[in-house]
């Protein structure tokens, strides 16, 4: 396959086979061969995204074609211009954070928020200085995961749903394109009634790293860490965080000293890397992290850091800007959690995380900012990089491997053998494996993946029965735990508890309460997670904690909060209507006025959540 040069930029095979289905796709839209219907990219983090972007762009100004980039903030918009301009195209930005708002070339590229705030009724997108109208052909979004699709369908109120449900008014047969590495909003696919198809295959982590076209990433020692184990609110899909609240107390449980002795380890470790990007709870804590490091070799971003200074430090960390001593200005970039997408330093070798993230899709996006290749500006400078380096110091790694399947976590595990005391030998081949290891590491060529056949801990690839009647043969395969498909046959694996979830509960089904937690969740502290401690163990070996959250308790989710917690801790009706009425940090701090549960029956349903039903109190009383 022959692949052309677009200005500064020759795409990959894999990148170039993905912009011409995208551009097939647009013109059969056009053509009025396929239904006009949002279509979706997805592609993991470092896969070129803005390179896509930019092809489409540029064949958009080739074919005078109206293209709408959009992005939720000012640093993807100007990522993306930048790299349209270096594929030899043009485009005007329409973003206020950037200081400009124009509708001079066919491609604009702007944020959400400018874009909906200058749309006129009749007119389209209006250039303020000069009246200009401009109304697209094609909106490009870019994560597009970010989009309430659900808001969109409703012709809701967010800034996307004003802006696509304008236009589409306007161009009935406008087209819509999204790409994303993190095709989830919430725990649900973002495939569905809105993005109605997305651009097959998928372009995987394990394709990049196999092929060269991100770094392989590798588990460093993490020494002595933090002891976070409370926090394993944590979901798989999403990019859901812990709440502030919950954040906060992680930094309660972190000691100056802790502190000083894990980041003498990452300054010993950072003599022979680049620079790191390194995660905290808070605020407080990035400035305790950061007095230790050298005074001239680091820079705090935060959501508080104003637009001009984060740009001042992410620019001069993107260059590889140096100090007066001749080392890097921004060795260390010290964030909470608002450089997870959208941001693009490849200098970045090694990734430190001194506090628990809440979904392995926040992780796989925070830890692809270390996987990028370098650039040939930096390479022509003397750089290098050979890996990208996580450093964990909170535990999420080992508190993710036992929910989730993942490559990125099993390698997690087994980077850690060398530094384990307690290592477990394989009856089979007698490879040593991590005490937390499912599968053995070791090497055995009969088998389909050359990997040692014994499993530590699985699940059997069953056969499926319905009414009586097997309507799935299964083929009897080991799997992981959390796998959701069998390795060797493809077939769905129904969830254990799956063929629990309709059957009545017997005496066997409660649970004993060993402990009892309710406290606020939800980025606007307007729910309530509740944590009943159990006196029993899941297929894991873990003992089991079953979770529930109930959501804007005095919203739309007030009657399930009241239906199937309140009521069932509180039987006096007066007291359970006024304990629901309650602000969630006044219920946590009314906790007394609940009964003492003794007993649940909980299960898990198809999404991986708790599911509790019965309550037993102490008195005696059962709902």
């Amino acid at each position: 396959m022959k692949i052309p040069t677009l200005g500064k930029i020759t795409p990959y095979e894999f990148q170039w086979n993905k912009i011409q289905k995208a551009l097939s796709k647009i013109r059969a839209q056009f053509n009025g061969e396929e239904e006009i219907a949002p279509f979706y990219i997805d592609a993991y983090v470092a896969a070129g995204k803005t390179i896509l972007g930019g092809a489409i762009a540029s064949h958009c100004e080739k074919t005078k074609t109206n293209l709408l980039i959009l992005a939720r903030t000012g640093e993807l918009v100007d990522q993306n211009q930048e790299e349209i301009w270096n594929m030899n195209s043009k485009c005007s930005i329409f973003s206020a954070s950037l200081g400009q708002k124009s509708l001079y070339q066919t491609t604009i590229v702007g944020t959400e928020g400018t874009v909906s705030n200058h749309i006129d009724p009749q007119r389209g997108l209006v250039e303020p200085s000069t009246g200009k109208a401009f109304i697209p052909k094609i909106i490009l979004i870019d994560e597009c995961h970010q989009v309430d699709w659900k808001d969109v369908l409703k012709n809701g109120d967010t800034s996307y749903s004003k802006i696509i449900n304008h236009f589409k008014k306007l161009n009935p047969k406008l087209v819509i394109v999204g790409m994303t590495g993190s095709p989830y909003r919430g725990v649900e696919s973002i495939k569905g009634d809105f993005w109605k198809s997305k651009i097959e295959p998928s372009i995987g982590r394990e394709f990049l790293v196999e092929n060269g076209y991100i770094h392989h990433t590798e588990f460093g020692h993490t020494g002595e860490g933090y002891d976070l184990s409370e926090f394993d609110a944590i979901e798989e899909a999403g990019t859901k965080d812990f709440s502030s609240s919950d954040i906060e107390k992680m930094h309660e449980k972190m000691t100056l000293t802790a502190t000083a002795s894990i980041m003498r380890e990452v300054v010993s470790v950072m003599q022979n890397r680049l620079s790191a990007l390194v995660t905290c709870p808070g605020k407080k804590h990035c400035q305790e992290a950061a007095s230790c490091v050298p005074d001239d070799e680091y820079a705090i971003v935060t959501d508080s850091t104003g637009k001009k200074e984060r740009k001042k430090i992410l620019d001069g960390a993107k260059r590889g800007e140096l100090n007066e001593r001749g080392t890097f200005r921004y060795k260390y970039i010290f964030q909470i959690g608002c450089l997870t997408t959208g941001v693009n330093i490849p200098l970045w070798d090694t990734s430190v995380l001194l506090r628990r993230i809440g979904s392995l899709t926040l992780l796989t996006q925070l830890l692809g900012r270390g996987m990028r290749l370098l650039k040939p500006e930096h390479e022509q400078a003397g750089y290098s990089k050979s890996s990208h380096l996580v450093m964990d110091f909170s535990g999420t790694m080992a508190a993710m491997h036992e929910m989730f399947d993942d490559p990125l976590l099993e390698d997690a595990v087994n980077d850690q053998r060398e530094y384990e005391k307690n290592l477990i030998a394989c009856p089979k081949c007698g490879e040593m494996n991590s005490e937390h290891a499912r599968r053995c590491v070791g090497s055995d060529f009969d088998e389909d993946d050359g990997r040692c056949g014994h499993w530590f801990k699985s699940r059997l690839c069953e056969n499926q029965v319905r009414n009586g009647i097997t309507v799935i043969k299964g083929c009897g395969a080991e799997n992981d735990i959390a796998a959701k498909e069998c390795r060797k046959c493809g077939v769905y694996l129904i969830d254990p508890n799956a063929k629990l979830m309709n059957k009545a509960y017997s005496a066997e089904d409660w649970r004993p309460v060993k402990k009892f937690e309710i406290m606020v969740a939800g980025r606007e502290q307007d729910s309530i997670t509740v944590k009943y401690h159990l006196d029993s163990f899941g297929i894991d070996g873990k003992q089991e904690v079953a979770t529930v959250t109930y959501w804007k308790i005095n919203g739309n989710g007030k009657q399930a909060y009241l239906n199937n917690f309140v009521r069932k801790l509180i039987p006096d009706y007066k007291w359970a209507t006024r304990f629901a009425k309650m602000k969630p940090v006044n219920a946590v701090s009314n906790k007394a006025m609940l009964g003492v549960v003794s007993h649940i029956t909980h299960r898990i349903n198809e999404k991986g959540k708790s599911v509790v039903n019965g309550v037993r109190l102490i008195s005696g009383t059962e709902s």
